[in-house]
């Protein structure tokens, strides 16, 4: 029988989030493609590698595990690892926007926005 990958591990500003709930990784290459008449599609130019992070999380009582509206609003740098399907990604950028989520017939939700763009010896 096969194995799949389970549940990942996100690293946020050295701090393991043991709240995060769901975790959504896009990269995005930003090639832009070059097109010729001859050719037609002939390939492309490079683009800078973006990532967008969005991270959901719960809500405890006695607050937030990292304090992503201050982060926002200051505009401070922060990097994100993520540990996937054997994995580790490194990732710098800075928290884009924060939404909070609460309900009467839901629990307290707390949706980050990460961008940034991959680092490491992988990239």
């Amino acid at each position: 029988m096969d194995q799949y990958s389970g549940t990942a591990q996100v690293i946020f500003n050295s701090r393991v989030l043991a709240e995060c709930d769901e975790a959504t990784c896009n990269i995005m290459s930003q090639n832009q493609e070059v097109n010729t008449f001859k050719k037609g599609l002939a390939g492309f130019s490079r683009g800078p590698t973006k990532v967008e992070i969005s991270l959901g999380s719960a809500v405890p009582i006695a607050g937030y595990e990292v304090d992503y509206e201050d982060l926002c609003v200051r505009k401070l740098p922060c990097t994100v690892v993520m540990i996937d399907a054997g994995k580790r990604r490194r990732y710098e950028g800075w928290i884009d926007t924060v939404d909070k989520a609460r309900s009467t017939s839901a629990s307290a939700k707390a949706t980050v926005k990460f961008i940034g763009k991959p680092v490491g010896a992988a990239f």
